[in-house]
């Protein structure tokens, strides 16, 4: 998967306005290499790295996946 960083005015791709600074997410390689050539320098392509879980991530999702925990009860209430 490939990615255009907008480096200067705008981009509508899909109906959607990119503005500077903004990078368009899930291209092809022939079309990145085609918006990044015809642009003037207005785009490049970047590097998408892929997402990494942290430890602490991965034991939400385990976490998520199990059965709701009942709420902590305390005993009889004292009646006045």
């Amino acid at each position: 998967m490939y990615a255009v960083r907008v480096n200067r005015f705008q981009v509508r791709r899909n109906g959607k306005t990119y503005n500077a600074g903004e990078v368009i997410y899930g291209l092809d390689e022939a079309e990145a290499h085609r918006l990044a050539d015809c642009s003037q320098g207005e785009m490049e392509i970047v590097t998408v790295l892929p997402a990494l879980e942290t430890p602490n991530e991965k034991e939400s999702e385990e976490e998520a996946q199990k059965e709701p925990k009942k709420p902590k009860t305390r005993g009889p209430t004292k009646k006045e």
